[in-house]
């Protein structure tokens, strides 16, 4: 009973294999026995079944990185980080019936959270645009921005429909 050879590696009876510290063992194909004439990409002809490729394998591969969808997300997130600090530096402006100091910071926290959701959506929508570099970052500062400015509108029908109810 004789054992069958691996299937990736070939063996011809007629020869035997010997193997030799240069190359592959003779009796064996090698790159320079399959390419005689030296041509050709050498990355083709040592993997042909791009099992070293993730691309070729299905995987993802690891983008380059997106320094405006970076941008992006760290102007979302600035402004609910600054949109929270000045609102917890309101509260003792309402315990002293302080209301146009009130108004004023309020809107300060207005025009500055509105801006920085306008930069962070505008610069997510642009970094989402770029070819081949990650998304992540430029869809995170483009859903902060959003969150952002839908909630500087709710804060001014509010504004504006406060006074209907009074």
């Amino acid at each position: 009973m004789t054992a069958e050879p691996p299937a990736d590696q070939p063996q011809h009876p007629a020869q035997p294999s010997v193997s030799t510290p240069y190359g592959p063992p003779s009796g064996q194909a090698g790159p320079e026995r399959d390419n005689p004439t030296g041509q050709g990409n050498t990355a083709e002809r040592d993997n042909p079944a791009g099992r070293d490729n993730p691309a070729a394998q299905g995987k993802t591969v690891a983008q380059g990185r997106n320094t405006t969808g970076l941008a992006s997300a760290i102007a979302g997130a600035a402004g609910f980080v600054l949109s929270f600090v000045i609102t917890l530096a309101q509260m003792p402006l309402y315990g002293q019936s302080n209301y146009t100091t009130l108004a004023l910071v309020s809107v300060v926290q207005s025009v500055l959270t509105g801006l920085l959701g306008v930069v962070a959506l505008a610069l997510g929508l642009f970094a989402v645009t770029r070819r081949g570099l990650s998304k992540t970052f430029a869809a995170a500062g483009i859903a902060l921005g959003a969150a952002l400015l839908i909630g500087l509108l709710n804060k001014l029908v509010v504004v504006l429909l406060l006074p209907l109810v009074g």
